[in-house]
């Protein structure tokens, strides 16, 4: 009988066909199994991506309320209306912000100012942010504590440890020493030259009363941030005749007189001794003039407008060790010694700041009887020492027109505002109004609004 004959390995194994069709059912097996665990994996992983965004959302919802808070405590501060987070426009993703003061959320009022008026006491501000994101809504509260900040400029004079006036055996040059403005005190102390506490009324009229607020050496000590930035870049300005002292343009100017020269029998260390023409300084726009040894000028210092609108200076000294013992000690400790006075010719603002004395004084004989003046002028430092002229002219330090009085540089968002934004006085971040976080009162709560 004819037919295909086998291969020789199959009359070998005869069971090799059966074999191979067993192979082929095991592949089959583990590709249905493959295919099943496939669809399981992509049928979980869509499960889990429903689970997923949401998750994502509610994480970003939460952090959006978070950030709304911080926005409106940042509108809150720079604008001073409750109303205001309402009225502005919220970044993306805030729903609604509401901010309140009162005891309780609930019942508190939602217009009106945030920090309280001079003397009244602070009420707690709440702010409630609503943020949603996807199908996620978060809603985020809060309470702070309103703090006014430190008036450290708006004021004639801050003074920490003591105010001294000539007075004793020279009753004339006390009457021509007029101070119009505030004075606030770290220690209500007041002197005549012989250390005697004066109990006279000071001319002006002045409002004296004690206060607590943060010492100069805060940003002007050794290692202080705003000192080194300032004098980092600082731009040298030598101390000789002529001085112009501002920028042509509209940034504020930083400049700095150094190292100076010794001055006195025996001597200390000035960042500047200046003589004759050398006192009178001509000034435009804004800026800082910073003595790291403080500025002596034996005669009056004259400040010039020169520039097209008002020009403001800010004079930072800090005082070197003074002589040793036998020397003339109240040099010890003086950032400022301007011994013929100051006279502002024309639209200045004049800001001294010391760690150490401020020492303004008629002393020099050409200046005896020689007006002075300065009719916005605000001093900041340990101590100041002041002696007006002889008669028929007096010394006038101005800063308003009266106790009571706010003068526009010191009016919301005026002058003052603007510098201590700016951070270009120092304390600057001490003087800012700010909300302060009341430990405890945070509350968030996550709502989903849909699946």
């Amino acid at each position: 009988m004819n037919g295909t004959p086998l291969p020789p390995s199959a009359l070998r194994n005869p069971g090799h066909v059966e074999e191979r069709g067993f192979a082929l059912l095991t592949v089959i097996v583990i590709v249905m199994a493959l295919t099943i665990l496939g669809l399981s994996l992509f049928s979980l992983s869509g499960f889990e991506a429903r689970f997923f965004h949401p998750a994502v959302n509610q994480a970003q919802a939460v952090q959006l309320g978070r950030a709304g808070v911080d926005w409106a405590r940042y509108v809150l501060e720079s604008t001073d209306d409750l109303d205001s987070v309402r009225i502005a426009t919220p970044p993306d993703g805030i729903a609604g912000v509401i901010a309140r003061r009162g005891t309780d959320f609930d019942s508190a009022d939602s217009t009106g100012n945030v920090f309280p008026t001079a003397g009244g006491n602070p009420d707690p501000i709440w702010v409630r942010a609503v943020a949603s994101q996807g199908n996620q809504e978060s809603a985020v509260l809060a309470r702070f504590s309103p703090n006014e900040g430190h008036d450290l400029y708006k004021r004639l004079i801050t003074v920490m440890d003591k105010l001294v006036i000539k007075q004793d055996d020279d009753a004339e040059r006390f009457g021509n020493t007029l101070l119009i403005g505030n004075i606030r005190m770290g220690t209500v102390r007041i002197e005549d030259y012989n250390g005697d506490a004066i109990t006279d009324p000071l001319h002006g009229p002045p409002c004296v009363a004690q206060h607590s607020f943060p010492r100069p050496e805060q940003d002007l000590g050794p290692g202080a941030a705003w000192w080194q930035e300032k004098y980092a870049t600082a731009q040298y300005l030598p101390g000789d005749a002529p001085i112009t002292l501002g920028p042509t343009g509209t940034t504020p100017g930083v400049y700095r007189t150094d190292p100076g020269e010794p001055f006195g029998t025996p001597s200390r260390w000035w960042s500047a001794v200046l003589e004759g023409d050398e006192c009178n300084v001509n000034v435009r726009g804004t800026s800082i003039w910073m003595f790291p040894d403080g500025l002596r000028c034996n005669g009056q210092l004259q400040l010039t407008n020169v520039g097209t609108g008002p020009a403001t200076v800010i004079m930072v000294g800090r005082p070197t060790p003074g002589p040793p013992s036998g020397g003339p000690q109240d040099e010890n400790d003086v950032g400022f010694a301007l011994l013929g006075g100051i006279l502002t010719v024309g639209t200045v603002n004049v800001f001294m700041i010391s760690t150490g004395g401020v020492e303004i004084e008629h002393l020099e004989v050409p200046w005896h009887n020689k007006e002075g003046h300065a009719n916005y002028i605000s001093i900041y430092s340990d101590w100041v020492r002041l002696m007006g002229p002889r008669e028929p002219n007096d010394m006038t330090f101005k800063h308003g027109d009266n106790c009571n009085d706010v003068p526009p540089q010191d009016a919301k968002d005026g002058l003052v505002d603007q510098l201590i934004e700016a951070n270009l006085l120092p304390n600057s971040r001490l003087a800012r109004r700010r909300l302060t976080f009341v430990p405890g009162t945070w509350n968030e709560n996550p709502t989903p609004v849909g699946n």
